[in-house]
């Protein structure tokens, strides 16, 4: 991480970090870690944006492929960035709400 230069670098090492801390069953700080990045990287998480994360969900949901396919492709990659970490919270996410299912 230390030795990255650019921000994919950067993106790339994290990630892998994370992944890791993750398939160890490092959940908490594998949280902390990518929350932490997205503050860095200027995409910081905060409680009150979830309502808004949970009404932007509700949108993709309803809409059918060919709506979402159409979209305008993300070309920020610091934007690209902060959804790859956002992904790698899910992820987090869903294995902590995995442990308690009975299946």
């Amino acid at each position: 991480i230390e030795q990255a230069k650019s921000l994919s670098d950067k993106t790339r090492a994290y990630l892998t970090f994370i992944k890791t801390l993750g398939a160890l069953r490092n959940l908490s700080n594998a949280t902390e870690v990518a929350l932490a990045v997205l503050d860095d990287i200027g995409e910081p998480i905060k409680h009150s944006d979830m309502g808004s994360l949970v009404r932007t969900v509700h949108v993709f949901a309803k809409m059918e492929d060919s709506q979402f396919l159409a979209l305008k492709e993300m070309d920020d990659d610091v934007k690209r960035a902060a959804m790859k970490f956002l992904l790698a919270l899910v992820s987090c996410g869903f294995k902590i709400v995995s442990n308690d299912l009975p299946f």
